[in-house]
């Protein structure tokens, strides 16, 4: 299958800011738009000196909002931006309440106050968010909250074109995707979504709402609908999530069901498929022990699961898996210790990042209680920690495997290095050792490599193995140049890997590598600020050119603090 033709159209405020190319205000946009960064600093660190009075306590909390396009900005105060700031219901103050950590009358904390700061720029519709804590006249602390909005308004179209290549490949078609989606519903933080997809001869639709505090509480939910020509899924989930350092339970339940044709892969080719039933009910409890900076973690779910299998007519005999009817039993202990500090421009033109910081240690353990009795053991540990003032070195490793019958059935082994360096202030090095490692493993199951997984130049299912090596390693400039909303940047890169099956020895002779450069398009008041790749690839293996857009970088700063405090996968 080779896409002749491919367009995307991640938000629409790309397309106004190519609209504005002709604007002389750009550059007044581009100078005043964002406040200054303030210097990255150790979280916890920085504000402990600001009071040695233990007894000093919290007086008001003021919250200040401002618009996604703020009209004190000269370039902002032009047509588009006053129409689409009355179009923008901007967020409304108790959702930004919700997140703040004080409250009148308590105990002054410094950092809580760093925290408040974090999890309101954790927000996908809040650009900016800034804490501050100063002693008023009363004697009491003065906290100040203000944030900025995001446009979360967006349209995204995918076109494809694909035409057949070879006797095996006879797909000739055009397909699409669209989208619309608003990440702030009416100002209350909820996200709604609708799709519209046409591939393969398969037409899909659905939609999804999320709601990120369930009736003014902690409570977080989401409901996913999608319909397919041959099946449907859909999933519903309510869940009190570690919302905070002084947390100390979490507890949910989540619900999913899927129906469709699932399709199995021999060396990236497609050996068969199977028509698949598959639901799982999930009921959860977590408990923190131990200090925000050294936290032991106990978890524990019950899960009935029911999957049922029907192989479906293809060119070769294909054995579809066995059904599965029972409950699933699962405990897991964690010890982890976090920090964290800012920076900017790892990732992001004009958001600051907040870096975990820290190291932790889990094991897991579960019981399948079906018709196919088994254990699941697992382990994971992560490091991250920063080297001097702007280099970070980043690892995570995970096992996991299936007991049936004295044999280890089903292992996995995931292995991650990476490594950033702020070069200058607007220059980054970033690179990626990714390594994962399949044993014993059903047939059918495969991992790929190519444009899809982080190895530009060739094609998603080219190469394909149960296991693979892959290495990105790329340079990242984020300029000052600025069209209205988009941020100009570019990147050069490297990357080389290889996937292979078990009984295959690896050899440096097989490695597939890439060579080439890309633009990156910073999307600065569209939500989560994402940032869009153009990249042109060059195989050296193969001696030729592909082109490749996608939506944020191949790889991202790892999160262990977040993995920690995550749900069983």
């Amino acid at each position: 299958m080779t896409p002749t033709i491919r367009i995307a159209a991640l938000a629409c405020q790309l397309a106004w800011g190519i609209a504005a190319a002709g604007s002389a205000c750009a550059a007044d946009a581009a100078a005043g738009d964002e406040a200054p960064v303030p210097p990255p600093r150790i979280v916890f660190e920085a504000t402990r000196s600001t009071t040695d009075d233990p007894e000093l306590r919290v007086g008001r909390v003021l919250v200040f909002r401002k618009e996604v396009f703020n009209p004190s900005v000269p370039g902002f105060r032009r047509f588009p931006f006053p129409v689409l700031n009355r179009f923008h219901i901007i967020t409304r103050e108790r959702v930004v309440r919700e997140q703040i950590l004080v409250k009148p009358g308590q105990l002054y904390d410094p950092e809580l106050i760093e925290e408040t700061e974090r999890l309101l720029r954790n927000l996908s519709f809040i650009g900016a968010a800034k804490a501050v804590a100063v002693e008023d006249t009363t004697g009491d602390m003065l906290v100040v909250i203000e944030t900025q909005d995001l446009w979360t308004t967006n349209l995204e179209v995918e076109l494809e074109r694909f035409k057949a290549s070879s006797e095996e490949d006879t797909r000739d078609e055009n397909a699409f995707e669209v989208s619309l989606s608003e990440a702030n519903f009416l100002g209350y933080g909820k996200r709604i979504r609708a799709r519209l997809k046409h591939e393969d001869g398969r037409d899909l639709w659905g939609g999804l709402y999320s709601d990120p505090s369930l009736f003014d509480t902690r409570w977080t939910a989401e409901l996913n609908y999608q319909n397919r020509s041959f099946g449907e899924e859909w999933n519903a989930a309510a869940i009190r999530p570690f919302y905070s350092l002084d947390t100390r339970w979490s507890m949910g339940w989540d619900s999913r069901f899927r129906s469709d044709d699932n399709i199995q892969y021999d060396d990236g080719r497609e050996i068969g498929s199977f028509f698949e039933s598959n639901e799982l009910h999930t009921a959860f409890l977590g408990r923190m022990f131990g200090r925000r900076s050294n936290q032991f973690l106990l978890m524990g779910d019950a899960t009935h699961i029911r999957f049922e299998a029907t192989p479906n007519e293809g060119p070769e005999p294909f054995d579809a898996p066995g059904g599965e009817n029972g409950p699933l039993f699962r405990l897991g202990a964690r010890w982890g210790s976090f920090r964290f500090r800012e920076e900017t421009h790892l990732e992001r033109f004009v958001r600051i990042e907040d870096i975990e910081i820290g190291r932790s240690i889990g094991i897991e353990a579960g019981r399948y209680a079906t018709n196919d009795p088994r254990w699941r053991w697992g382990a994971v540990t992560a490091w991250s920690g920063r080297l001097d003032e702007h280099r970070f070195l980043m690892s995570a490793v995970s096992i996991a495997g299936d007991r049936r019958n004295d044999r280890w059935r089903d292992g996995e082994l995931v292995a991650r290095i990476q490594y950033y360096e702020r070069l200058t202030a607007s220059h980054t090095l970033a690179g990626r050792l990714l390594f994962e490692r399949g044993w014993n493993r059903r047939p059918g199951f495969e991992r790929f490599i190519g444009d899809g997984s982080g190895l530009r130049g060739i094609e998603s299912r080219d190469v394909a193995g149960q296991s693979l090596v892959l290495f990105n390693l790329e340079e990242r400039w984020f300029t000052d140049l600025q069209l209205w909303t988009v941020a100009f940047g570019g990147a050069i890169f490297w990357d080389t890997g290889w996937a292979w099956d078990e009984d295959q020895p690896i050899r440096f002779s097989d490695l597939e590598s890439s060579v080439g450069a890309g633009v990156r398009l910073g999307m600065t008041k569209s939500r989560s600020s994402p940032v869009v790749r153009i990249d042109a690839a060059w195989n050296t293996a193969r001696g030729e050119f592909r082109f490749s857009v996608g939506s944020g970088h191949v790889f991202s700063v790892l999160k262990p603090y977040r993995e920690f405090i995550s749900r069983f996968p």
